[in-house]
């Protein structure tokens, strides 16, 4: 179960966004 780790990545991306 990588995709934890690639919304992980995206959610942190997202917040500073």
């Amino acid at each position: 179960m990588y995709n934890r780790s690639i919304i992980s990545r995206i959610s942190t991306l997202t917040k500073v966004d």
